[in-house]
């Protein structure tokens, strides 16, 4: 079975939040068949293909969804 991860890096605050932006990014393995494609989907918007790190850029809390 497919197995997806996520890492978001950048600057925090004292309180955790992130400063200026967030990079997001994700990798998938599946040792069986390999991965044809990752999605994602930021603040609940359509899905994305995932070729590259996402940088997130706008104040206040977001959700990310991946596939």
């Amino acid at each position: 079975a497919p197995v997806v991860g996520a890492e978001v890096t950048g600057s925090k605050n004292s309180d955790g939040a992130y400063l200026a932006s967030a990079k997001l990014t994700l990798n998938a393995t599946d040792e069986e068949s390999g991965v044809d494609k990752v999605e994602y989907s930021l603040d609940a918007g359509p899905y994305l293909a995932y070729d590259k790190p996402v940088v997130v850029d706008r104040v206040g809390r977001h959700t990310v969804d991946y596939r």
